[in-house]
């Protein structure tokens, strides 16, 4: 077991404490000493960005380094406790003062990947937050719910079995013929059939989806297109994802 980090990662139960061994710098600059444990070197890393990994280590805490540290769920608090635990002697104060600022920054906003779920009237939104909770992220409005977005089928079955009526259907906002689709495409599509999805979509029409090598066509009613896939329902009312290179050809049915 060479790696460092692997090694540290198994260590994890191991080590009673860890060893004092890091040296910060003011300017960002962690330099771990060759006596410095596989596990600190594991830990540090998802601290700070890997400069030199030789018989000194170097690492640098910046604002991008704390950008990853925020993706790997540390907080201000724990990450400076971890980073002083870690050091021969104190962190500079300077150090201290931009890790607090950084983890500010960066934590004020947040993107999320999600669907809003609007209904008519606030009584029956308040009755779709409760079957939905383990959907839900936030109330936007009294009558508007922000949900997960990474499970559609599963989101669908659950209105559907709680009788909440709901057409299996996600309306876009943004506009896909604006997007250069071929430039993120490792195999070619044909622009039109993307356009013929997007028509259809918009419309909410079915379409029939020829597959390359496949004899059996696919009735599909679009609900959501990518940069990769067009998702839509089948008229049993599964949920299907189908990669676009693999289509080679898309015939909207007519209303």
């Amino acid at each position: 077991m060479t790696d460092a980090y692997y090694y540290g990662g198994f260590r994890q139960q191991l080590l009673a404490e860890k060893e004092r061994t890091l040296l910060i710098e003011p300017t960002g600059d962690v330099l771990a000493p060759p006596e410095t444990s596989p596990y600190v070197l594991w830990t540090i890393s998802s601290m700070a960005q890997l400069v030199k990994y030789d018989l000194m280590t170097v690492y640098h805490i910046d604002r991008p380094a704390i950008s990853q540290a925020v993706m790997q769920q540390w907080d201000a608090t724990t990450y400076l406790a971890e980073l002083k635990h870690m050091a021969r002697v104190d962190i500079p104060t300077n150090l201290q003062h931009n890790i607090q600022d950084w983890f500010k920054q960066l934590t004020r906003h947040r993107l999320l990947h999600a669907t809003l779920l609007h209904s008519e009237d606030t009584k029956d939104s308040v009755a779709a937050e409760k079957i939905l909770q383990h959907f839900v992220i936030a109330r936007l409005s009294p009558t508007d719910l922000i949900v997960r977005a990474d499970n559609r089928k599963a989101l669908f079955k659950a209105l559907e079995q709680s009788g909440v009526p709901v057409i299996p259907h996600i309306e876009e906002y943004d506009d896909p013929d604006d997007l250069a689709y071929d430039d993120f495409l490792t195999t070619p599509f044909d622009s039109t059939l993307h356009r013929a999805l997007v028509r259809a979509l918009r419309g909410q029409q079915w379409v029939v989806i020829q597959h390359i090598g496949d004899k059996n066509p696919v009735r599909l009613l679009p609900i959501h297109i990518t940069l990769m896939n067009v998702e839509g329902v089948l008229e049993n009312r599964d949920i299907v994802t189908i990669p676009l290179p693999d289509i080679q050809t898309v015939e909207v049915v007519p209303s």
